[in-house]
């Protein structure tokens, strides 16, 4: 994913992930940022986009293991709500209630306490 200089440059990226560990979808914060801003996204299909190289990293956001890492995963995922809201997003508490619930259906200990620190938290 990139981004215009001038459609993120003022987002408030650092103040919203401010207690997080992962940084897990940040991306949809600066792509709804920009949106917001007026910019257009789009997807490049074929070989014909621009080229795009990533370093890797032995370490992934998304495939470790552990009470830990689950946490402050499912934290970020929880906290995007807020996120969002502070954004002025328009979004549904409702179904974002429901949302934390259904993920409650696997790693649950672990789980429902990111999801409680992240509500008394709020990002």
């Amino acid at each position: 994913m990139g981004f215009r200089r001038e459609a993120i440059v003022d987002c408030p990226i650092a103040m919203l992930y401010g207690r997080s560990r992962k940084a897990f979808g940040f991306e949809w914060i600066l792509a709804y940022h920009a949106k917001r801003k007026g910019f257009n996204s789009y997807g490049v299909q074929g070989s014909k986009g621009p080229a795009v190289w990533h370093i890797a990293h032995s370490q992934s956001v998304t495939r470790g293991k552990g009470f830990w890492h689950e946490f402050w995963l499912h934290y970020d995922r929880v906290s995007t709500y807020w996120r969002l809201k502070v954004l002025g997003a328009r979004v549904s508490l409702f179904a974002h209630i429901i949302g934390c619930f259904v993920m409650l259906r696997k790693e649950t200990p672990t789980r429902l306490l990111a999801t409680l620190y992240a509500w008394l938290v709020r990002y």
